[in-house]
């Protein structure tokens, strides 16, 4: 039997002239070609990145684990919410997740009568469109943020546990 010498391709990956442009933005520029497509792993990467940012959207915010961390802090935590009473709706609606609901206004009505006191800062948490993101950043955030509050000598509020949407201040 004859061996045959590996026969060489070029390439077919052809490079993108705006490769350069990559350096300044996060953007998916630039990403090549083969053919008529994209090499396969810029597809993949956007495939998984897809796949992230939708488990990232419809992930349940974990209720008890946040207010568990929130709890460390000592500050009361008063539960709200708006019109956008579940994800579904809030991403339909985002405009309703600006909204506090009648029954959130009112809560915090009564609270504001039975707490004649002044505060200067109000800290609202909502999941919006990240629970997973709440989750990962508020252990870390919120105590430094509170302490950095507590050094300027501002009074904070109860912390407003907004839940399934992003909370406004209400109208």
């Amino acid at each position: 039997m004859k061996l045959i010498a590996d026969v060489k391709f070029e390439s077919q990956l052809q490079d993108n002239p705006w490769q350069k442009l990559k350096a300044f933005t996060d953007a998916r520029i630039a990403l090549g070609r083969t053919g008529g497509s994209l090499p396969t792993r810029p597809s993949l990467e956007f495939q998984l990145a897809h796949a992230q940012a939708k488990d990232a959207v419809l992930k349940p915010l974990d209720i008890k684990a946040l207010k568990s961390d929130l709890s460390k802090t000592g500050l009361p935590i008063l539960e709200i919410e708006s019109q956008a009473v579940e994800k579904d709706l809030y991403l339909k609606r985002p405009d309703l997740g600006r909204v506090l609901s009648e029954q959130s206004k009112t809560r915090l009505q009564q609270y504001r009568a039975e707490h004649q006191q002044h505060w200067d800062v109000v800290i609202i948490l909502g999941d919006g469109l990240s629970a997973r993101a709440i989750e990962e950043n508020t252990p870390h955030f919120i105590p430094a943020l509170l302490e950095a509050c507590k050094e300027q000598g501002w009074q904070i509020a109860p912390l407003s546990d907004c839940l399934w949407q992003s909370c406004g201040t209400g109208r």
